[in-house]
């Protein structure tokens, strides 16, 4: 039986792309046409060049004042003239200008990673950008009668919330759901729409505009149908708490990225720097080994610094584990 591996996928590999996204850190390096983001980042980060800024404690702060800020004091504004709602809409606008990249756009990087995958292998991504969808909706085998059951992009509408069967959905997933691997953005996505209105059914449930049918022509910006809300970009803030408390069907996803790490035979991380306040990422992997039926397991990191490679294999438990350190896509690739 071939083996199975599970890859863990960072911002370091969107910045590896032929777009060279930007990672946390530096990611504010193109502010012209934001003023009130641009004034606000300049009070928060005095006396430091733009390259400094982190993307991570920004959108924390503004997230954490948005939900706070009028309720305990009454106002969305402070001394400084700072609307944190405002911004925190302004801030996530220029997240998707700056991981947006031209449709259909291609990435030998990525392209050379899909094709690395065997069927029952899945991707857990920690980016907001598409680069990986791209590459999956190109290269993956699709079949036109069941183009929703043989491709992680595929199935991936039902693991969102809707699925396109007659019957009432099942309570979990169909045995057609688990031939193959999953993709699992556990951070959100630029193309996923959601309402912010607690109760709702579209709060619950999201819409990937790139696979699902019932969002084709849909945007952000327009009224939800079950509430009248307006429907927004789902992208979870690098917030400590609540991260799955807040959105159940994160639960979920994060629940099999759970589930296949535990099964998987080599664990492949690429890209991620488990920074030490993430400890919902370090929870889930050390979660996921302590569950294993098989203590042996391979892990594989794609790192271009030895420092950090070296720190990524110490958040990794176990005596039996292998590990392998590469330099690149295209070492690991070759297996060198």
């Amino acid at each position: 039986m071939d083996r199975t591996s599970t890859y863990i996928v960072g911002a370091g590999l969107s910045a590896a792309s032929d777009f060279r996204l930007p990672t946390m850190r530096g990611f504010f390096s193109k502010l012209d046409g934001h003023p009130a983001l641009s004034s606000f980042l300049h009070w928060f980060y005095p006396g430091r060049a733009p390259d400094e800024y982190n993307l991570e404690e920004v959108m924390s702060y503004l997230h954490l004042s948005r939900a706070r800020t009028s309720i305990w004091t009454g106002t969305w504004r402070n001394r400084y003239n700072h609307d944190s709602a405002n911004l925190y809409d302004e801030l996530l606008a220029y997240v998707k200008e700056r991981l947006t990249v031209p449709p259909k756009a291609e990435c030998r990087v990525h392209e050379r990673l899909v094709r690395e995958l065997k069927p029952k292998d899945t991707i857990i991504s920690f980016n907001y950008d598409l680069l990986i969808d791209s590459a999956l909706l190109q290269l993956e085998p699709k079949r036109n009668d069941r183009p929703h059951e043989n491709s992680r992009m595929g199935k991936l509408s039902g693991l969102l919330g809707r699925m396109y069967i007659w019957n009432e959905p099942p309570p979990s997933l169909l045995p057609r759901e688990q031939e193959w691997g999953y993709y699992l953005k556990l951070h959100g996505s630029l193309d996923w729409l959601y309402c912010l209105t607690p109760g709702c059914p579209n709060n619950t449930n999201m819409f990937a505009l790139g696979v699902d049918p019932l969002a084709e022509g849909q945007s952000e910006g327009l009224p939800c149908r079950c509430c009248g809300s307006t429907i927004h970009t789902f992208i979870v803030p690098p917030v400590a708490t609540k991260r799955l408390e807040d959105t159940g069907r994160m639960a979920f996803l994060w629940n099999l990225a759970l589930r296949e790490l535990s099964a998987a035979d080599r664990i492949v991380v690429v890209g991620i720097s488990f920074a030490p306040n993430d400890f919902e990422l370090r929870w889930l992997v050390r979660q996921a080994i302590s569950s294993r039926q098989c203590p042996r397991y391979e892990l594989h990191i794609v790192n271009s610094s030895e420092s950090d490679a070296e720190m990524i294999d110490g958040v990794f438990p176990g005596a039996e584990k292998n590990t392998r350190v590469f330099r690149s896509i295209d070492a690991f690739c070759s297996g060198s």
